[in-house]
């Protein structure tokens, strides 16, 4: 997501969205550590797209809904437009013409897009 918001900046484009593809884990190796700029994703509007369940997400579905909450806090703490989850891709059209419009109006913490 780092390297995306990079290439997001450098664009010149008025609107930018990341759509994001993962089960939104961290795998880091023991000892790395990610820190966000305040301004990393400034402009930018993100929507995890069809997260994957983890295994354990079946015994624990809160830990799933948590992963997705601290996402939605570290993406909107680095100046984020936006956050959506969307489970069903056919929104995601509707969703980015109204970000193009100027009235996209992204969910807030713990919401998100069937």
């Amino acid at each position: 997501m780092m390297l995306g918001s990079e290439y997001l900046a450098e664009l010149a484009s008025g609107t930018r969205v990341m759509l994001v593809f993962s089960d939104m884990q961290e795998d880091l190796a023991p000892g790395t550590r990610r820190q966000l700029a305040k301004d990393e994703f400034r402009g930018i509007h993100v929507a995890a797209m069809n997260v994957k369940r983890l295994g354990s997400d079946n015994a624990d579905p809160g830990a799933f809904r948590h992963r997705l909450a601290d996402w939605e806090e570290r993406v909107m703490a680095s100046g984020g437009s936006g956050w959506r989850t969307f489970l069903d891709a056919t929104k995601l059209r509707g969703y980015l013409g109204e970000i193009r419009e100027g009235g996209g109006q992204d969910r807030g913490p713990g919401q998100s897009q069937g």
